[in-house]
C-alpha cells in the first residue's frame, strides 16, 4: 500500500487551517490602538499550522512512492489521543489537558525510556498554560 493518505491527510490540514484562518480574521479587532485585539492568537495559530501543513504536504509528496504496511499503530493511537484531549479538556482543565497530552505524545513518539523528557514536556506544558495563558495574560480557560 502507498502512503497516498499521508497525502490526503496533509491536504485535510491545509483546508482546516485554510478555513480556521478565514474564521479567525472574521473576528473583531480592539478599537483600542495598543490592543491587539482577540483575534492576533487565533490568527497567529491558524498561520503555524498553514505553515505545518505546507511542510508535511512537501514531504508526504516526497515519500509517496515509497511503500508500507499500512497506516501506522502510532498514529492511530495520537488520533485518538486527540480526540481523548478533546473530550476530557471541559472536566480537567485546558493546562492539564495539555500537559498529559504532551507528555503521553512524548512517550508514544520515544518510547518509555524517553519518561524523563516527557515528564519535562508536560511540566512546561502546564506552566506555559497556567501561567502564560492563565495568569499572565488573565485569559478564561476551559
Amino acid at each position: 500500500m502507498t502512503r497516498f493518505y499521508e497525502i490526503l491527510v496533509a491536504a485535510g490540514f491545509l483546508v482546516f487551517n485554510a478555513v480556521y484562518l478565514y474564521l479567525a480574521l472574521a473576528l473583531p479587532k480592539s478599537p483600542l490602538a495598543d490592543d491587539v485585539g482577540p483575534a492576533q492568537l487565533p490568527v497567529a495559530i491558524a498561520l503555524f499550522g498553514l505553515v505545518l501543513a505546507v511542510l508535511y504536504l512537501i514531504q508526504s509528496w516526497r515519500k509517496q512512492g515509497e511503500t508500507k504496511d499500512g497506516i501506522s499503530p502510532k498514529l492511530l493511537v495520537f488520533v485518538g489521543l486527540t480526540v481523548l484531549a478533546s473530550v476530557l479538556s471541559p472536566f480537567i482543565g485546558m493546562a492539564l489537558t495539555l500537559a498529559l497530552f504532551a507528555a503521553i505524545g512524548v512517550v508514544l513518539l520515544d518510547g518509555m525510556t524517553a519518561w524523563r523528557g516527557a515528564l519535562i514536556t508536560g511540566a512546561c506544558m502546564f506552566i506555559i498554560g497556567f501561567v502564560g495563558f492563565s495568569w499572565l495574560l488573565d485569559l478564561p480557560l476551559p
